[in-house]
Formats: structure tokens, sequence, C-alpha cells
């Protein structure tokens, strides 16, 4: 995962709203939620709670940033 792609979750865990998030990004909606919707089915669970708003991470989704930002923390420190 790119930075920029950790930013997204990031930004959405944040905002609590896919929109508003995407308006941070400089990016569509539409660009958010595919992205989202595309990486939860390659993991093979869910992130964000969607169905509800405000968006929140899922408990799976709290670990699975939480590692995901020690991976970037660690490679920025080998790089």
């Amino acid at each position: 995962m790119t930075n920029e792609k950790l930013e997204y979750l990031i930004m959405l865990e944040e905002e609590k709203n896919v929109t508003k998030a995407a308006k941070r990004l400089f990016i569509t909606q539409p660009t958010l939620t595919t992205y989202i919707t595309n990486l939860e089915t390659n993991l093979g669970f869910k992130i964000f709670d969607r169905s509800r708003n405000p968006v929140l991470l899922t408990k799976a989704g709290m670990i699975y940033l939480e590692k995901m930002k020690m991976v970037v923390l660690s490679l920025k420190n080998v790089i």
C-alpha cells in the first residue's frame, strides 16, 4: 500500500464521511468509495462500516489501519 492510499484510509477515519474525505483528498467520492470497496474485497473483511453516518472503522479496520501505519513508519526508518 502506498502512502497515498494509506492517507485515503486515515482521511476517511478522521472525517467519518466519504464525501468530506474525498474533498480533502482532492479526489471524487466514487474514486474513494471504489478504492475502499476493492481493498475490503481483496482483504476479505470490512475496514469501515459505511452503512451508517458517521462512517466508522470496524474492529478489524482499527487493527488493519494501526498495522499499516506501523509498516509505513518502519519503512520510513529503513529508507
